[in-house]
């Protein structure tokens, strides 16, 4: 398993993710925001 924590420069990974794992497809300049002002880490397995 790899653990990644992302930064505003992979807020486009968050594009790929399944359907069901968000209510709302994801904006990238959004999910970039959010990434660059809060430490937040998310698990992702290649």
């Amino acid at each position: 398993m790899i653990v990644r924590i992302l930064t505003a420069a992979d807020a486009r990974l968050l594009e790929r993710v399944a359907d069901e794992v968000f209510d709302e497809p994801v904006d990238p300049a959004l999910a970039a925001e959010f990434l660059t002002t809060v430490m937040v880490s998310f698990r992702l397995q290649d």
